[in-house]
């Protein structure tokens, strides 16, 4: 098993992780963005396809522009809020080396 393997996760996964500030932070990450397909700066809307977590406990979102359909992926760092690394680590390795079930992938490849 990767040392940094990638594993996915899901959206009630995300609100674990970040808790009382999934609204605040998440639903700012998904609206917020900037696509190249159809030239809009930072108010893109993400249509969530996938959702990751690295082995230093960050968020990666991926999809498409709501717009467009251009590729959009969204990355937040949970070491930026209290306790969401603590979170996204136990969560990590639950379901790696507890569960065993979990879909990965080597970092980088999305």
């Amino acid at each position: 098993m990767a040392f940094n393997l990638e594993i996915e996760i899901s959206l009630d996964d995300v609100k674990l992780i970040l808790g009382d500030r999934f609204n605040e932070v998440f639903r700012k990450a998904i609206h917020t963005n900037a696509c190249y397909g159809c030239k809009r700066e930072f108010n893109a809307t993400l249509v969530i396809q996938e959702i990751w977590l690295n082995h230093i406990g960050d968020i990666i979102v991926e999809g498409t522009c709501k717009d467009c359909g251009f590729k959009l992926s969204k990355y937040i760092e949970a070491n930026n809020y209290d306790g969401a690394y603590d979170q996204a680590i136990a969560l990590r390795e639950l379901k790696m080396e507890v569960l065993k079930s979990y879909r990965g992938r080597p970092a980088g490849q999305g």
